[in-house]
């Protein structure tokens, strides 16, 4: 605060909605300001789409449909699963990643991390990282992560970080007010993809998102004929896709996300 003059009137104890600042550099040298560390509450709005668990239908039914409408999601794996009966393949994962998509990890064998010990959890994470770069996943797709089950506790981001993981997804309910993650290993979901949720009531969750400027995670696990336990029907996820496309809203990857960290990116809007 001392570092700060009032110009007119106000207080530095009032909440601030506008900044100016103003640089005076010296004759002969490249005056440099960093804002990194400067933002705000509120942002574009946007959505973080995933699909767990590396199910048939995020490739052969969420893919062309985000596709058509300029949409794209993360794809957290099971390694020890991947290739096995009615789950993606890698080759498939890789075509997913080469469209746009991120590859995260669920783990490898889809065990609730707050069972395992400190270092059980970074084998079952280096493990599955591993398993995805020797199959042709590329870049930092190994090291997002949602959690199995969405357990996780102190030894799991222990280990998160031990091992060099950027994020983690929970299955706490939340918004993310703004971009960057407060806490990168505790992101929260606003909302499933199951017949928990309705097609209605997943539409007032993007009014919200929309009025209210934030991002949000939404992720699911099966589309279907109809809705289940882990299951959204296909056609209430068309729907909302369209709806999505209506209010032009913004999709990133996870990865996306990430990098906004501390960079600027290319952006899609839904169409």
């Amino acid at each position: 605060q001392g570092d700060w003059t009032i110009s007119g009137d106000g207080s530095l104890d009032d909440l601030i909605d506008k900044i100016r600042i103003r640089n005076y550099g010296a004759v002969g040298l490249q005056g440099i300001i960093s804002y990194d560390a400067m933002y705000q509450a509120k942002c574009e709005p946007a959505i973080i789409l995933s699909f767990d668990d590396n199910h048939t239908s995020v490739y052969d039914i969420a893919w062309p449909i985000l596709r058509q409408r300029n949409m794209v999601a993360t794809a957290y794996v099971i390694s020890d699963t991947v290739g096995n009966a009615n789950c993606l393949t890698w080759a498939e994962c890789v075509t997913l990643q080469n469209n746009g998509w991120i590859n995260g990890k669920n783990s490898k064998t889809h065990t609730n991390l707050t069972t395992q010990s400190e270092s059980e959890i970074e084998t079952e994470l280096t493990d599955c990282k591993d398993a995805m770069v020797a199959n042709g996943i590329t870049g930092n797709g190994p090291y997002h992560v949602a959690y199995p089950g969405g357990g996780w506790d102190a030894d799991t981001l222990a280990a998160m970080a031990d091992t060099n993981m950027l994020t983690g997804r929970t299955v706490d309910q939340a918004r993310n007010p703004a971009l960057p993650f407060e806490r990168p290993y505790e992101i929260p979901r606003l909302f499933d993809l199951d017949d928990g949720t309705s097609l209605a009531q997943a539409k007032t969750y993007i009014d919200e998102i929309c009025d209210d400027q934030y991002v949000a995670c939404i992720y699911g696990h099966v589309l279907a004929e109809s809705a289940g336990a882990t299951a959204w029907a296909t056609s209430d996820f068309i729907e909302l896709c369209n709806y999505i496309a209506q209010k032009r809203l913004v999709t990133l990857t996870i990865e996306e996300a990430y990098q906004l960290q501390s960079g600027s990116i290319m952006v899609r809007k839904a169409r």
